[in-house]
């Protein structure tokens, strides 16, 4: 992605001053165009759709995460793997053990990565409530989120993922919107300015 020219800044600054005003985002972006700002240049990063990506970032302790269903889904859409992640479950108890695996599109190769109930609780992982509750899902999405991170490093562009986030709504959460073409040119026309010129990213 190349920088951004200060009339295109410009743009998104104001087109940030008017989404900052809604209550269809959550609370993190609301009345914070500052927030929406980095929001949309995250967006344009991934050569993700904005609001779609606002419905799935989480800021904690002032760092940009995201729900782990939503890394997974990424993953599965990136066009690096064959298929999609899968899991494959052993075990009970303690010894309950789920391993993601999928295959790499370019070389065929079959990558996995494991993770144990014994292995959350000696980390810590079970001070999260929903590992007692739900501990297979918990621990697919624990699996599925080191897989992406060491194999598809690319799809996560460095920023985090809660696992937390997928199973505790905010209490002002709104429906999710789904937009099935990018609104920043939309944004534009309504202001009467002209459509930035997005450029792809390399590793969207």
């Amino acid at each position: 992605m190349t920088a951004l020219a200060p009339a295109e800044l410009d743009v998104l600054a104001r087109v940030c001053g008017t989404l900052a005003k809604s209550t269809l985002i959550p609370r993190d972006f609301q009345r914070s165009p500052e927030n929406c700002l980095v929001a949309m240049l995250i967006a344009r990063k991934m050569n993700e759709d904005p609001i779609t990506l606002m419905q799935h970032m989480y800021i904690l302790h002032g760092r940009a995460s995201f729900s782990t269903a939503y890394m997974i889904a990424r993953a599965n859409a990136s066009g690096r793997l064959r298929g999609v992640i899968m899991w494959q479950l052993t075990g009970s108890g303690d010894d309950l053990q789920v391993e993601a695996y999928a295959t790499l599109a370019a070389t065929g190769d079959r990558i996995a990565v494991s993770v144990s109930l014994r292995t959350a609780k000696s980390e810590g992982w079970t001070k999260n409530s929903k590992y007692r509750t739900m501990p297979e899902l918990m621990l697919r999405y624990r699996a599925a989120s080191q897989l992406i991170r060491l194999y598809l490093p690319d799809v996560l562009l460095g920023y985090s993922t809660d696992e937390l986030a997928d199973f505790t709504p905010r209490a002002d959460a709104p429906q999710v919107v789904r937009l099935e073409s990018s609104p920043v040119d939309d944004w534009e026309s309504a202001l009467a300015t002209p459509a930035i010129e997005a450029t792809p990213d390399a590793d969207g």
